[in-house]
């Protein structure tokens, strides 16, 4: 895959003639004259903590809710309304001992 380095748009390859990629956007073309490999290796994101981070997790309550990876009884939870405003609001649990999240519905 090639991008066009006018606009950014991803480049189409046209067969007729002479092989070369076009930008269906602006004029940009880009004619073959032998063979092309390119090797791009990509990094991955860091992912943003979807329940706030450990900064959530401060204020919890704790609860008698054995944690099911280590079968400890104590657990901290919170609640969040992750559905419909009609549905139910979650249950998030992490345990007080493994850090292991879960939730219940």
């Amino acid at each position: 895959m090639l991008f066009c380095p006018c606009c950014g748009n991803l480049l189409l390859i046209e067969l007729s003639g002479d092989v070369q990629f076009y930008c269906k956007t602006c004029a940009y073309r880009y004619t073959l004259s032998g063979q092309i490999s390119r090797s791009l290796t990509l990094t991955r994101k860091s992912v943003d903590p979807v329940l706030g981070g450990e900064t959530a997790w401060q204020g919890a309550d704790k609860t008698q809710n054995p944690c099911p990876v280590c079968a400890f009884p104590d657990a901290f939870w919170i609640q969040m309304q992750i559905r419909s405003s009609d549905e139910p609001m979650s249950r998030f649990y992490r345990c007080c001992q493994c850090a292991h999240q879960w939730r219940e519905d």
